[in-house]
């Protein structure tokens, strides 16, 4: 295979994925807006949605296709408003803070992660990507989506095989 050839594999299969990570995303969003307002509700619009990196897309090879690294958004909240992912952080504080406490975690220990984008680990990111949509999907049919209630770090983290997160927390003494 010569190296245009297998350049332009390497495109379409980053394209490929970048497409699953934003259907992922979505579809854990419930086809909605995550946007926490400032009365602290779910903005839950449906029109115009966009999918914002946490971490930077161009930076961060480790999380770029990471379900967890994703909010659906609307166009307001994702880059025109002044309470946007783009202009405010406390937006995004909300946002973690929100149902999205464990990705926070997970973004943290994961983020030092150095990554090479192969045909090998964009394939199986692909298949990864593609378990996570039907999961989701399936959990929108059933009309039942996990919320984490957990508002301290944890003890202990441990992750299923679709690294989604389980924790472990000690008994507090008091």
């Amino acid at each position: 295979m010569s190296k245009a050839s297998e350049e332009k594999e390497l495109k379409l299969l980053k394209r490929k994925c970048l497409f699953l990570w934003k259907a992922c995303v979505k579809e854990r969003a419930g086809k909605r807006c995550e946007a926490i307002l400032e009365n602290g509700k779910r903005c839950n619009k449906t029109k115009r949605l966009q999918i914002h990196h946490c971490e930077s897309y161009s930076i961060n090879k480790a999380l770029r296709y990471d379900p967890k690294n994703g909010f659906c958004l609307d166009l307001t909240h994702h880059k025109f408003g002044g309470y946007s992912a783009h202009k405010s952080f406390i937006m995004m504080d909300n946002l973690f803070r929100g149902e999205r406490v464990a990705d926070l975690y997970y973004l943290k220990k994961v983020r030092a992660s150095q990554i090479e984008l192969t045909n090998e680990y964009l394939l199986t990111q692909i298949e990864l990507l593609t378990s996570e949509l039907e999961y989701w999907t399936e959990m929108n049919k059933r009309k039942k989506h996990p919320v984490e209630e957990i508002t301290e770090e944890p003890d202990q983290v441990q992750f299923d095989e679709l690294n989604r997160p389980k924790f472990i927390l000690k008994p507090r003494i008091k």
